[in-house]
């Protein structure tokens, strides 16, 4: 039995790049994944699925605060043009009123 091209790192054992697997022929591609290691527990699934969701979480209620943020310096920007734009207005009336 010939090794495949492409052998996965026993010390951190991962399916090859997309492109490495590409290239790998059939057979190869069998040889590297019979390799790989299949004892993940039900366990560690489902740990790794919970912290994946808990840092989706985190990162939603971030963004959903920026925006929150963002708006608020929206809305206290419009107000401060407009009253600046009434400043203006009354300064304007007192040099005409001069």
């Amino acid at each position: 039995m010939t090794q495949p091209s492409w052998l996965p790192d026993p010390e951190d054992p991962r399916a090859p790049p997309q492109e490495v697997w590409d290239r790998l022929t059939p057979e190869e591609r069998e040889r590297v994944v019979r390799a790989l290691p299949s004892d993940m527990r039900l366990d560690q699934l489902m740990e790794a699925r919970d912290a994946a969701l808990r840092k989706a979480e985190d990162e939603a209620r971030r963004a959903e605060g920026e925006a929150r943020r963002a708006e608020e310096e929206a809305r206290r920007a419009t107000a401060l043009e407009s009253e600046v734009a009434e400043l203006r207005a009354t300064l304007e009336r007192l040099r005409r009123e001069r």
